[in-house]
């Protein structure tokens, strides 16, 4: 007699997938920082990540 274990119910994955940036994005973060400005708050609100 073969005893099975019972499985764990699979669990949806709890981060949500990152979006990758638009070149649009990354060319406005770039063209930020070339300028000096706040590069930073700019990648923010592209929703770039560090």
């Amino acid at each position: 007699m073969t005893t099975t274990m019972p499985q764990e119910p699979t669990r949806p994955p709890t981060s949500l997938p990152h979006r990758l940036a638009t070149a649009e994005g990354r060319q406005r973060v770039l063209t930020a920082y070339e300028r000096g400005d706040d590069w930073l708050t700019v990648a923010r609100y592209n929703n770039m990540s560090r």
